[in-house]
């Protein structure tokens, strides 16, 4: 029978557990170590009723997980924190400034703000463990389960030196008018530093630039003169007349956010013609590919031994061109212009009902596109993951929004 007050009953065989057990209110409750090694015990509070084990390092281990689950989201700039605000930008925004109305000095000071404090955060952790622990103000209960650990020391000076060498890097970095920082060093291979900064902001508000983002922490853009590369730390750039690009392999990635899911990336080697900067590499979506070639001055080159790669868009291209050959034509007796599209090929086709589908009507607009433009544009408005179901269905009128399918596209004769 158990006793009221905590009793341990001692029991000669080492290989016996050594327990304590009473009463609280109708419930008994029992302290026991269970062993895990040869001389290394750990308690485990037994719930006699339900048999459920109630690990005491549950604090601690808890507070753990949640530190470092929450870092990473921070770091990665997950679209919940993005929207919420809690990132680098949202944080010292008044320090940073706005992206579009200084480019290149926002990036130089985003990539030293972003190194410093990212190497602030394992230091974080111990702090708050030695504030809020068992010798502090004792919030999170049972840290001494890792702070007694010999590694715990170690782990601190770990956490200490990278501090100091992001303190010491954000100090290399900002002094002089950020003089030392890599990004001013890559744009003074080119050109002076101010004359770039202010041809780069210029060429940045305008409409005739190519944005592409990977994940949240990367993005690829293509000015007139330029080629950008952000990603968490650096800024890489090079000018399109000392440059060359070749197409390489083709990536699969997962992108978060609106458009979350596996999308196929074409990786494009830039090769800078100075011997001083390494080459670097951009991802540009399959679906964007033929808009950056449109954007771009210079050609791509293809890499030895790389085919060049055919996105989902051109095989459906081909496809489109036979539909449409089959189709009955339509007779037009104005006068053809070229196309609104594209503005190189004549208009070729207009819009006609002649499948048996509900969902299409007529479309009264005039010829106005060509057959390519007017391909892309249903491509477009498809699920580009589900393109097995392109051939049946239906996209809006570029210029009405009529619906229609591909038995309603003719040829103008």
């Amino acid at each position: 029978m158990f006793h009221t007050q905590p009793r341990r009953e001692h029991i000669n065989n080492r290989n016996s557990i050594i327990s304590k057990c009473w009463c609280d209110g109708d419930k008994t409750k029992c302290e026991c170590p269970v062993k895990q090694s040869k001389h290394n015990y750990r308690l485990v509070w037994i719930h006699h009723l339900s048999g459920e084990m109630v690990d005491p390092y549950q604090p601690i281990v808890m507070f753990t997980l949640f530190y470092w689950t929450f870092t990473f989201c921070f770091v990665t700039v997950t679209p919940t924190f993005a929207d919420n605000g809690i990132s680098i930008v949202d944080m010292f925004s008044s320090w940073l400034g706005m992206e579009h109305q200084g480019f290149v000095r926002f990036h130089l000071k985003r990539t030293s703000i972003t190194l410093l404090f990212h190497s602030a955060l394992p230091s974080c952790y111990c702090l708050i463990v030695k504030t809020f622990g068992d010798t502090g103000l004792q919030v999170i209960e049972n840290t001494s389960y890792i702070t007694k650990n010999y590694m715990w020391e170690w782990f601190v000076l770990f956490c200490t030196s990278v501090l100091c060498a992001g303190m010491a890097m954000f100090y290399h970095w900002t002094t002089e008018e950020f003089r030392n920082h890599p990004l001013r060093q890559n744009i003074e291979l080119y050109a002076d530093f101010d004359a770039s900064c202010m041809e780069i902001d210029r060429e940045f508000h305008s409409f005739d630039k190519y944005v592409e983002e990977i994940g949240s922490t990367m993005r690829v853009i293509l000015l007139n003169d330029w080629l950008i590369k952000v990603s968490l730390y650096r800024l890489t750039l090079v000018h399109l007349d000392q440059a060359v690009l070749k197409q390489c392999s083709v990536q699969e990635l997962f992108t978060p956010g609106e458009t979350e899911g596996y999308g196929e990336f074409v990786k494009i080697n830039a090769y800078p013609q100075n011997t001083v900067q390494e080459r670097f590499q951009v991802l540009i979506s399959g679906g964007g590919l033929e808009l950056f070639k449109n954007l771009l001055r210079t050609p791509i080159e293809l890499e030895p031994n790389v085919s060049e790669r055919r996105t989902s868009t051109d095989i459906f291209l081909d496809i489109f061109a036979d539909i449409v050959e089959e189709n009955a034509t339509y007779s037009c007796s104005t006068e053809i212009n070229s196309c609104i599209g594209c503005d190189r090929n004549p208009a070729q086709v207009k819009l006609v009902k002649r499948c048996g589908k509900e969902e299409c009507v007529d479309c009264h607009c005039a010829p106005l596109w060509c057959l390519e433009c007017m391909g892309r544009w249903f491509a477009s408005r498809q699920n580009q993951e589900r393109t097995v179901d392109w051939l049946t269905s239906s996209a809006p009128c570029p210029m009405c929004r009529s619906k229609f399918c591909l038995t309603d596209v003719s040829y103008v004769q």
